[in-house]
Formats: C-alpha cells, structure tokens, sequence
C-alpha cells in the first residue's frame, strides 16, 4: 500500500488493520463490477448539487451497512478504494476509528465518492457509485443480489 492511500484511509475515518482479504472473502473486482453495474438497484441516492452531499452519502453508506449486517463482531470490514489499477484491485481490512469521511476522500476521477466494502466473509457487499442522477449506495447480500 502506497502512503497516500494509506493517508487517506486514515483521514477518511478508519484504521487500516491488515491489508489483503480474509480466507472465505469475496474477490473485490467482483465486488466493483456489482456495484458499478447499472442494472443494480441503489438503496438510496443523493443528489451531487446538495451541499452537504459527502456527508450525506457517507450516513447513507454508515446507515446501509449497519442494516445489512457488514461490519464484523470486533467492527471491522474489508474496503476497496478507487486508485489502485482494476486489475490489482485489493482489500484492506479496517474499521471506524472516527469521524466517516469516506466520501470525502475516495472519489474517482473526477471528484465523486466511489468506495466498495464487503463483510470480511465476503458479503454483504456495500457499494457507493456515481451516476448521472447522483451517488448511489447499493447492498448486496449475497451473490444472487
């Protein structure tokens, strides 16, 4: 892991705890590409000309997570950043040590939150994507959606 992902991760909230999945964990590629895939329903969206819309997303994201059941008994989940070539896409494992400010810190190209996480057993995956109409935040909880 370079220093400025592993700078933003810390800024964004969360303390990296291991970097790489967890044996029984899902491939984070496929994680992406669920979450990027235009056919999947968003659990919500926010609208990218509010103000406060990183944070929105960000409860939004704390809010799915929490309901689908994603973060482990000691508070820990795997979560895949923008940054890294897809090809060699991989996990950290970490959890929230503060303030979330993961739409904030990890966004695309072009500025918009995009992030993956997934339980460290591979699902529930929660997914935060741009798309035309805003920042969608998907759940899927297992691998038949």
């Amino acid at each position: 892991m370079n220093l400025e992902q592993r700078q933003k991760i810390r800024n964004s909230g969360l303390e990296i705890v291991a970097e790489g999945g967890t044996p029984g964990s899902l491939d984070p590629v496929k994680a992406w590409k669920m979450s990027i895939n235009l056919d999947s329903k968003p659990v919500a969206i926010i609208s990218d000309d509010k103000s406060d819309a990183a944070a929105l997303v960000d409860r939004a994201w704390q809010g799915a997570a929490k309901d689908h059941g994603l973060f482990s008994g000691d508070g820990t989940f795997l979560l895949s950043i923008p940054g890294d070539p897809f090809h060699s896409t991989r996990w950290y494992r970490v959890r929230i040590r503060g303030a979330v400010k993961m739409a904030e810190f990890f966004v695309d190209g072009n500025g918009y939150p995009e992030f993956v996480t997934a339980s460290v057993d591979g699902y529930p995956v929660v997914g935060v994507s741009s798309e035309e109409d805003g920042t969608w935040i998907l759940a899927f909880d297992g691998p038949d959606r």
